[in-house]
């Protein structure tokens, strides 16, 4: 098969994954996603580029959400109001920008924080843990339905803000 994603990782060893992978991890966490009704909504993504940053992206944009994607150059309180007024209900945050979005989930303004990283970790909040439990309810159920039009908001980007304030650019499926 061939690869959908490849990059190296800091030890210099190539990480490869391919279509069918990355199919059904973005299947899952999508079913994931749903579970917890967050189908059709805002959810940020804050970190860096990387396998994690697409798959989130494919699983939120599928299941007719809008995926408001948060440029981690932007100081900690410009993140904060990006989720914010961008509506966000949930954030996908890398390991860095967790930190920075917990006070959004403590103040009620997101409903949900969830880890970008890889790394099968503890909690059922965690990129594997929410991409294999959405697996298991596609083998037991089956893929649950959703309607995805084409002038639906796929995506929230911002501006640079080179002249002022970075500003929310929507763009449709």
């Amino acid at each position: 098969p061939k690869p959908a994603v490849s990059y190296f990782d800091r030890r210099g060893d190539e990480i490869c994954y391919t279509y069918q992978e990355m199919t059904d991890q973005a299947a899952g966490l999508r079913e994931a996603l749903i579970h917890r009704g967050l189908g059709g909504r805002h959810i940020a993504i804050v970190g860096e580029n990387s396998y994690e940053w697409i798959v989130a992206y494919l699983a939120i944009t599928s299941c007719g959400g809008t995926a408001v994607c948060i440029d981690a150059e932007q100081s900690d309180e410009a993140i904060r109001e990006m989720v914010a007024n961008a509506d966000s209900q949930a954030v996908f945050a890398a390991r860095t920008y967790a930190p920075i979005c917990r006070p959004l989930l403590d103040e009620k303004k997101i409903s949900f924080l969830f880890s970008l990283e890889k790394e099968k970790g503890e909690d059922e909040f965690s990129f594997q843990s929410l991409c294999q439990e959405g697996e298991e309810r596609i083998k037991t159920k089956g893929i649950t339905p959703c309607k995805v039009g084409p002038d639906q908001t796929a995506v929230i980007v911002y501006t640079s803000g080179t002249t002022s304030i970075s500003k929310p650019v929507m763009l449709s499926q």
